[in-house]
């Protein structure tokens, strides 16, 4: 098995002499503090992610500490997001939350008449237009399942189109 490249301040110093000239002269004259910077700035390093960090400590941390960092983490959640108010009417899920075949023709008829596209569908739902959970749902097959809030809001969404 091959030696790996040990990846030190050397080797990054040397590859930014070699690669990043401009990257270096910096360094050399200043402008970063240290050579981990200017590696990241030429992007030969990436920053850490908080993600990574918590990770990596958590597989570190006894159960107790565990136990107190979740507590933690519960006591400093987010309000839940705001839901449309439940409006009674005919399920748009059934109780596997999988879409119902007259959803789907209902929001593809309402689409069509108002010419709006999925993105705008999502906003009007008070969801991220990058959200494409509804459309698996409607499109793929087999189809996907849909969150209970995002079914609250179609189902208020349906019921403020039921004009359309």
């Amino acid at each position: 098995m091959p030696k790996l490249q040990k990846r030190d301040r050397d080797y990054f110093e040397r590859r930014l002499r070699d690669e990043f000239p401009t990257i270096y002269a910096g360094l050399k004259a200043g402008k970063y503090k240290t050579v981990n910077e200017a590696a990241k700035v030429a992007g030969l390093v990436k920053p850490a992610r908080p993600l990574n960090t918590l990770k990596s400590v958590w597989t570190k941390a006894s159960p107790t500490e565990r136990r107190e960092f979740l507590a933690w983490v519960s006591s400093r959640t987010a309000p839940a997001r705001k839901t449309s108010p439940k409006i009674p009417s005919k399920a748009v899920v059934n109780a596997d939350f999988y879409v119902m075949e007259w959803v789907k023709a209902r929001v593809v008829e309402i689409m069509g008449e108002r010419s709006i596209n999925e993105t705008r569908v999502m906003q009007e739902l008070g969801f991220s237009s990058l959200d494409a959970s509804l459309w698996r749902a409607m499109r793929r097959s087999p189809p996907s399942r849909i969150r209970p809030d995002l079914a609250n809001a179609l189902r208020a969404w349906l019921h403020d189109h039921r004009h359309i």
